[in-house]
């Protein structure tokens, strides 16, 4: 029996969801969010999880998507979310996402999508190159802040020496 891995915040939808799944056959895992969920995965890999997007406390549905994306145990992703925006939509298709329902969403079709990925190998999705250059990007802006904040340490340093000296002679002459 595939297991499917259900992380959102409502405690009613996890419910409601639970005896979806449970009816068509699945099993299920609960998580109220997505720390809880992405820790998880160190002991159990479902076949697929339903992620809510607005989840107001702890990580959010971009953030477990794009810790997803860096796990070693990727699993596809289904978002069900009751707060759809374009912005969102495009950057769940950047991390590979199987499918998008906004709530209240289809069962029929949700079912449908949920069988899919589970009949599908679980792989990871193909790299994106343009994630690859923004992260790559993003870690050399990284790089060069902490050099600059080692060298504007560095400055600060001799100035104040500088500012020491001179305080000091100053008060040579006096």
């Amino acid at each position: 029996m595939a297991v499917i891995a259900v992380v959102d915040h409502d405690e009613s939808v996890r419910r409601s969801t639970t005896r979806l799944l449970r009816a068509a056959g699945y099993d299920v895992r609960l998580f109220d969010g997505g720390s809880e969920f992405l820790c998880s995965l160190d002991w159990e890999r479902p076949a697929c999880v339903l992620l809510d997007h607005q989840m107001p406390v702890g990580m959010d549905g971009n953030e477990v998507l794009t810790r997803l994306t860096r796990h070693r145990n990727w699993v596809p992703v289904i978002v069900v979310t009751g707060h759809d925006s374009p912005e969102y939509r495009q950057t769940a298709a950047a991390n590979g996402v199987s499918a998008f329902f906004p709530k209240p969403f289809d069962v029929e079709a949700l079912l449908a999508a949920i069988a899919r990925v589970v009949a599908k190998p679980n792989k990871p999705p193909p790299p994106d190159p343009e994630l690859a250059a923004l992260r790559a990007r993003a870690a050399e802006i990284k790089r060069r802040s902490a050099n600059l904040a080692q060298e504007l340490a560095e400055l600060s340093a001799k100035i104040e020496a500088r500012l020491n000296a001179q305080r000091m002679r100053g008060r040579d002459w006096s």
